[in-house]
């Protein structure tokens, strides 16, 4: 992942989609398929907590 953060979280989250597709024993169990999509999410929550914990606190030059 690089510049484009959000264009590669897409990609590799459309890949594993596409991946776990192809696979007969993922298609016996459809709530697999949500494993991309849960991984992907948690994600995105975490990054809000972190966002959040950033701003919750002053930073200087002593607590660096």
């Amino acid at each position: 992942m690089g510049a484009d953060l959000f264009g590669s979280l897409a990609e590799s989250t459309c890949a594993a989609l596409v991946v776990s597709s192809t696979s007969y024993e993922l298609i016996a169990h459809p709530e697999a398929l949500y494993f991309p999509l849960m991984i992907t999410a948690s994600g995105i929550v975490a990054s809000w907590f972190t966002v959040l914990a950033v701003h919750a606190s002053t930073v200087t030059v002593d607590n660096v």
